[in-house]
C-alpha cells in the first residue's frame, strides 16, 4: 500500500480475500467529491457449508493504477440496532475529485472464529465500508444476507 503520513486500520481483524478483479468502470458527469464511493455488497449464507460469503464492488479513481485492498472483520454483538459484522475493505491511495472510476470485485468469507459466538446461520445483515487509511473518511452500506 502506498505510504501516507499516517494511516488508521479499521477496527477488526485482518481476514483472507479470496480473490479480487477488475468489473468494469463507470463515469459520473460532474466530479465527486474526495471520499470514497459506497460499494456494492452482495452476502451469501450457504447452509450445506454453514460459510457466508461476500462479494463487494468498490469503486476507486480510475487514475490508480493496480490498487492494493486488505479487508478487516469486527464483530459486535452486542450494538442494538445495528449489524453485528462489519467488513471494511481497505486501500490507501491519494484521493482526487474524479469523474471516472475502475470497478473492483472483493471476494471474501466471513471468518466464523472473530465472531465470538455468534451462530452464522443467525446473521441477517452485514455492514460493509470502503475505508481509505489514511484516514480522512470510509463509505459503507448494510447488506442484507441472501439464503443459499
Amino acid at each position: 500500500m502506498m505510504t501516507t503520513p499516517y494511516t488508521v486500520n479499521p477496527p477488526g481483524q485482518k481476514i483472507t480475500i479470496i480473490s479480487v478483479r477488475p468489473a468494469g468502470k463507470i463515469n459520473f458527469e460532474n466530479k465527486c467529491p474526495d471520499i470514497p464511493l459506497s460499494p456494492l455488497v452482495e452476502a451469501t449464507y450457504f447452509t450445506e457449508s454453514d460459510e457466508m460469503r461476500i462479494s463487494a464492488v468498490v469503486f476507486l479513481d480510475a487514475a490508480i493504477v493496480s490498487p492494493s485492498f486488505e479487508v478487516f472483520q469486527e464483530c459486535q454483538p452486542y450494538v442494538e440496532g445495528e449489524p453485528p459484522v462489519k467488513f471494511y475493505v481497505c486501500y490507501d491511495h491519494k484521493r482526487t475529485m474524479a469523474t471516472e472510476f475502475n470497478a473492483y470485485q472483493v471476494n471474501f468469507s466471513l471468518d466464523p472464529a472473530a465472531i465470538h459466538g455468534i451462530e452464522v446461520n443467525k446473521i441477517n445483515e452485514i455492514e460493509t465500508f470502503l475505508w481509505d487509511t489514511d484516514p480522512k473518511a470510509s463509505r459503507g452500506t448494510v447488506t442484507n444476507v441472501q439464503r443459499n
